[in-house]
This record gives C-alpha cells, structure tokens and sequence, in this order.
C-alpha cells in the first residue's frame, strides 16, 4: 500500500473515532522527507470555519488526528523539524502552535529565526504567545 493510500485510511479511522496503531506503524517506513508537508496539511483541515459550530465530534477528531501525526513523527529516523518550519508560515493558526510545541520539545535551536518571523507577520494572539513561549523554552 502507498504513502497516500495508507494516509487514508489513517484519516478513516481517525473519522470513526480510532487511532489506528497497525496503520501508523505500516505508515512510518513509507513517510518519506517530501511527505512531511501532507502530514502537516492533515492537520490544516481543521480550520477555524469547520471548528466554529462543532459540537465537539470535530475536536475530538483533530486530538486523535494530531496524536496519530506525533505518533508517525516520533517513530521516524531522520529530523522532521526542519520540514515543519517550511510548513509553518502557510499552516492555520491552531497547526502553526502544534509545530511550536513541537519545535519547543525537540529543543531545535535553529528554529529561532522561522519563530522570529512568524511573531512579525501573524495576526493571531494566541500564535504569538505560543512564539514567545517557544522562545523562552529554547532560551531565547
């Protein structure tokens, strides 16, 4: 089964309130550098638009979907960070604070200038905040 075919049946299970372990492992040796960017787009389907009437099934659906993503992250071999930076000038606000998170736990120090120029061009509060504690837990 490919990349693309395995990311949907993940997004599938996910949908039926399942986080699917047997696909995510299966989906760890597939994921490729050029992948990353799709994982990250997973993610982006949960805009603020789509959020704003749920009643709480979307919610729970980005938790399991973000968990999954960490999931396939955390089992590859290679240093996903400098593929996330890329993606996070174009990600939705809630996303973009998910790669600083990330970017915080993993202490990745080069991150700082994609940090600096996120907090200068967002709009969104709550991603500046999440810039500033970013900044502050790599010790800037």
């Amino acid at each position: 089964m490919s990349f693309d075919s395995t990311l949907q049946v993940i997004k599938d299970k996910v949908f039926w309130e399942e986080i699917p372990e047997r696909a995510i492992a299966h989906i760890i040796p597939q994921t490729k550098p050029e992948h990353i960017a799709a994982l990250v787009a997973t993610l982006n389907r949960y805009t603020p638009a789509i959020m704003r009437d749920d009643a709480g099934d979307m919610a729970d659906e980005r938790y399991r979907m973000t968990t999954t993503v960490n999931m396939i992250l955390d089992g590859l071999s290679y240093p996903v960070e400098p593929l996330l930076l890329q993606s996070l000038p174009s990600a939705i606000p809630h996303t973009q604070k998910w790669i600083l998170r990330l970017i915080a736990t993993r202490n990745y120090l080069p991150a700082y200038a994609a940090i600096l120029a996120l907090l200068s061009a967002t709009k969104s509060k709550s991603v500046r905040q999440k810039c500033h504690e970013t900044l502050t837990a790599l010790g800037f």
